[in-house]
């Protein structure tokens, strides 16, 4: 799904959220030595994510432009109903499995998850005389990972604190001066 709005012919802003739910029973998560050899732990996966693209376009007059775009991404994992493999070769599915301790017994992390992602670029377009350009280019990148679903609510002002170690501004200049030869 997509938005887009024209205003005055100088505005234009356009909007693509993504929003995708999954849902997965048999999900490796890890071995650990059992009595037989390795034990390989399952669980159900329950992954949730969204996204969007917006972009905003500004003619603030003929000579200046503003653009600006941004694409936030969130996906939080959980896992729960543990199960490890009983006969990997059995003919229905449900004798292929049997209920098994969580990851944190067995000597695992908990492999719950919540991402947080953010791409944003502003641009300032000056044109001061015919062919001669100024470019004010502004790109932040923001990035958090955490070990499970609760650590997400504190990952939308992550995002933005300056000086975090995922966190990169980039600020650059960039003239173009034509030159009648």
């Amino acid at each position: 799904m997509e938005g887009r709005f024209y205003a005055y012919g100088r505005l234009r802003f356009s909007l693509a959220p993504r929003c995708v739910f999954l849902r997965n029973n048999w999900q490796y998560v890890g071995e650990s030595p059992g009595q037989n050899g390795s034990q390989f732990l399952l669980g159900e996966l329950e992954q949730r994510t969204v996204a969007a693209t917006a972009r905003v376009d500004m003619a603030v007059s003929n000579a200046l432009t503003l653009q600006l775009y941004a694409e936030p991404f969130v996906s939080v994992g959980r896992y729960a109903g543990w199960k490890e493999i009983a006969n990997a070769r059995a003919g229905v599915a449900s004798d292929r499995f049997r209920p098994a301790a969580g990851p944190t017994e067995l000597g695992l992390a908990d492999p719950s998850f919540a991402i947080a992602n953010l791409n944003a670029n502003l641009v300032a377009r000056w044109e001061f005389r015919p062919g001669s350009t100024v470019f004010l280019v502004w790109s932040h990148r923001g990035a958090f990972s955490g070990a499970g679903p609760d650590t997400l609510g504190s990952s939308a002002e992550a995002l933005w604190r300056p000086g975090l170690a995922n966190n990169v501004d980039v600020l650059l200049l960039k003239l173009n001066w034509w030159m009648n030869v």
